[in-house]
């Protein structure tokens, strides 16, 4: 695809209205846009269909240069360690694997560029969600709003607080699933 992001748009839109929220596990879910290490750091979602098949839609290579040194050099070591548990989760389905490796990844570089450090910190809320820890997404939630970054972080940093406000909703629609009948 030339545009992952509008299809993307049109799935979750789509999904939204449908389920009342976007579906990030069972089947059918979504994977949210992003780089993916094993595929030449080329940007992508994953869609589960409900017959449980992965459909893989991945940006159209245009010969940019998009290798995975440009990533590694931009983010350092955390951004290695989203790489790798990007892999694990959106291509393996390993999500309690891509959390142990994100925790660990954040705990070591919390030094680590702003828009670095909000990218894996929104990625391990989704995962949070993923292996139903609601608990420790809202935690990470408030780390997401205390990052503040500099001035030629901002508009990463933007478009990471749009999706941290996706999962934020994603996160009270999931609670309001649980709530017992009568509760809010």
């Amino acid at each position: 695809m030339d545009d992952t992001a509008a299809l993307f748009d049109e799935f979750a839109t789509g999904m939204r209205s449908v389920h009342g929220k976007l579906l990030l596990t069972g089947i059918p879910r979504i994977t949210r846009p992003r780089k993916r290490k094993n595929t030449g750091i080329t940007s992508g979602f994953t869609i589960v269909d409900p017959g449980g098949n992965w459909i893989r839609i991945f940006r159209r290579h245009t010969g940019e240069p998009e290798t995975e040194a440009d990533a590694e050099t931009a983010g350092g070591p955390l951004a290695r360690a989203l790489q790798n548990a990007v892999v694990l989760g959106e291509s393996k389905g390993d999500h309690r694997q891509a959390a142990k490796i994100l925790d660990s990844g954040i705990a070591r570089h919390s030094d680590a560029p702003a828009a670095t450090l909000m990218d894996a910190l929104v990625y391990r809320v989704e995962l949070a969600l993923r292996i139903d820890d609601p608990d420790h997404a809202e935690t990470l939630l408030a780390r997401v709003r205390d990052i503040v970054g500099d001035e030629a972080e901002r508009g990463r940093l933007a478009d990471t607080r749009a999706r941290a406000a996706e999962l934020e909703r994603d996160l009270r629609a999931h609670r309001a699933d649980e709530a017992p009948d009568g509760y809010p």
